[in-house]
């Protein structure tokens, strides 16, 4: 599937995926629940695997 985004969608996309990421490892950093922690810790992975795809797809300017 290829996502078509004009040059600010793109850099909105991958801001609020780093800023999300960020976000994401102070909240697991301060949960004391172990359960929690590790889903938070999946959703972590997720995101950084969603983050890859963004950076390595790069910008295709939308027609």
């Amino acid at each position: 599937m290829q996502l078509l985004l004009s040059r600010d969608e793109y850099e909105f996309l991958r801001e609020l995926l780093e800023q999300t990421r960020r976000d994401l490892r102070e909240e697991i950093h301060k949960t004391e629940s172990h359960d929690f922690r590790m889903e938070l810790q999946k959703k972590q992975r997720t995101l950084g695997s969603l983050l890859t795809k963004v950076q390595l797809e790069g910008f295709v300017e939308a027609a």
